[in-house]
């Protein structure tokens, strides 16, 4: 084949080529071109659908929103009514107008006179009067000395505390009467302690005691004169007792009586002594002039019996 005819043939097929693909590129635009024109109007469609239940759905919640608030406002109201019924049916309860309670402390060992003379609002004098109203119950009942505190009967305890809050109503805001057990128990320790002190020479209150009683040994007291101590006494009374025929106590009665009527004073949370030696010796006094007294009373006593026999 001749060289021209070659190039010929080879820029004919070429050329096809060429067309075929222009054409390929074409039909592909224009298939694309459709799809695009298709797929517009389903996705236009779609949306006016979407926007068409969204609309709905949300026209359907406001609704359910309005009718559970309506609801709400209703039971509100039916409750409001209620409650004002039921006021007006049954009256107002009394307010309580009892002062709070103190509650219990963790440590009462902790806690000090003067904290406790704060909280419960007394006066120094009354609460010395307190102090010394518990020491005098404490004597009067009986407590074994020889035991601790916490072995002492309970029961002696609680009537002890009741006594002493029913004398003074401002222990009653503590809760369980602690403050009052916590004054009693320091009423008890100083009164152990002044005891065990008093038989110790090598103490303060030792060697008071150890001058007393040498003192006192060394120069005796002189007895009063049986008219002075008639003095002190009624003579209608001694005059009734002696014509009934009464029995006429003996010395160790009168005294042990005088005695239990003197209350030691006793070491206070300072330190201080309270008990004074003026106190002992008033004590040793009317001992003394009872003594005078039961001697002159015993003729006459037994010549009035005689009397009243015959």
């Amino acid at each position: 084949m001749p060289r021209a005819e070659k190039e010929n043939s080879t820029h004919k097929k070429k050329k096809a080529a060429d067309d075929r693909q222009r054409r390929a590129v074409l039909g592909s635009r224009n298939r694309s071109q459709r799809s695009q024109e298709e797929d517009g109007t389903s996705t236009d469609g779609k949306d006016d659908r979407i926007r068409e239940l969204e609309a709905a759905l949300a026209s359907e919640k406001a609704g359910r929103a309005s009718e559970k608030a309506r609801r709400v406002s209703e039971k509100q109201r039916r409750k409001a009514a209620e409650q004002l019924l039921e006021r007006a049916v049954s009256p107002e309860p009394q307010q309580d107008t009892t002062p709070d309670k103190i509650p219990q402390k963790d440590d009462l060992s902790e806690v000090t006179m003067e904290e406790l003379k704060e909280l419960t609002g007394m006066s120094p004098s009354r609460w010395c009067s307190m102090r010394t109203f518990g020491r005098h119950r404490l004597h009067a009942g009986n407590l074994n000395q020889a035991l601790s505190w916490k072995k002492q009967d309970t029961y002696a305890l609680g009537v002890i505390a009741r006594a002493i809050t029913d004398k003074f109503p401002e222990l009653e805001r503590f809760e369980n009467s602690w403050a009052t057990y916590r004054v009693m128990k320091q009423s008890w320790d100083n009164i152990k302690n002044y005891s065990g002190a008093k038989e110790r020479p090598d103490t303060y209150v030792g060697r008071k005691a150890v001058e007393r009683r040498r003192r006192r040994s060394a120069s005796p007291r002189p007895r009063r004169s049986s008219q002075t101590s008639r003095r002190t006494r009624s003579p209608s009374a001694s005059s009734s007792r002696l014509g009934s025929g009464s029995p006429v106590p003996s010395s160790s009665t009168t005294r042990s009586t005088t005695r239990s009527t003197t209350r030691r004073r006793l070491v206070d949370d300072d330190g201080e002594e309270e008990k004074e030696e003026e106190e002992e010796d008033e004590l040793e006094d009317e001992d003394d002039s009872n003594d005078d007294d039961d001697d002159d009373m015993v003729a006459p006593a037994a010549a009035g019996g005689k009397a009243a026999a015959q």
